[in-house]
């Protein structure tokens, strides 16, 4: 059997800087590769286009993936989930260190372009592939990636699943289940049982705020809250 490892690069017991590599045998797939706002935000010497990858995993502001030079294998691809930036913010930095495509879903693949465009340090020539929430996208003969549609703060959000010869990886990575989303379907609970029955060998999934009792009220809830708070803003204009 093919072994499966997991190496926690970035955004483990720490909110921001997320990335996460899987190797499969001698190949390698890395999961998002993410910012860590408080560093840059409010400080205003930082330049973060002109600023050396090295500078920054000094910072803290970006994962240190150094560790990854010793891990033996070969990256054969970069998959983002979704478009906040503590999760596709340092792409632009990290992205040309290995030789691969950038897959991501449409929406996603854009924003990561605008920030290889605006990149002044380093020039990116990784090619990007926008792959549709249900699509599978084959990175090898022995890897087979799967976008499963999910519901976040941010439109066009997925888990990513990667097909192995030991199972099924899944990345779930900030998500909810949002029946009656604002744009998009609802997540594709369907998909995720088969994928369960299929076999999962990995299930990474995120823990933050797993201490809070409750449940994310959907982004319904969000939207009546913002169009309240405009009714109110011009009742008082208008008073």
């Amino acid at each position: 059997m093919v072994e499966v490892e997991v190496i926690a690069v970035g955004g483990y017991n720490e909110v921001g800087r997320n990335m996460t590599a899987v190797r499969v045998g001698k190949e390698i797939v890395i999961f998002d590769i993410g910012l860590y706002l408080d560093p840059i935000t409010g400080n205003n010497s930082v330049d973060m286009e002109n600023m050396h990858s090295l500078d920054l995993i000094q910072m803290g502001a970006i994962p240190d993936d150094t560790v990854m030079n010793a891990v033996e294998g070969t990256v054969k691809a970069i998959v983002c989930t979704h478009g906040h930036l503590d999760h596709i913010g340092a792409v632009q930095k990290l992205a040309h260190r290995y030789n691969c495509p950038i897959i991501a879903t449409p929406y996603t693949t854009e924003l990561i372009k605008q920030q290889i465009e605006g990149e002044r340090k380093f020039t990116v020539t990784n090619k990007t592939f926008a792959l549709k929430a249900g699509a599978k996208y084959t990175i090898s003969q022995n890897l087979t990636l799967e976008f499963i549609r999910v519901q976040h703060s941010i439109i066009d959000s997925v888990m990513a699943v990667l097909h192995t010869p030991a199972g099924c990886v899944v990345y779930a990575n900030d998500f909810k289940f949002d029946m009656t989303p604002v744009i998009g379907d609802a997540p594709d609970l369907a998909r995720m049982r088969a994928i369960g029955k299929e076999g999962v060998k990995v299930l990474i999934v995120e823990s933050l705020n797993l201490d809070d009792r409750g449940y994310a009220p959907s982004e319904q809830v969000a939207r009546l809250r913002v169009r309240d708070a405009i009714m109110r803003a011009e009742d008082d204009k208008h008073a």
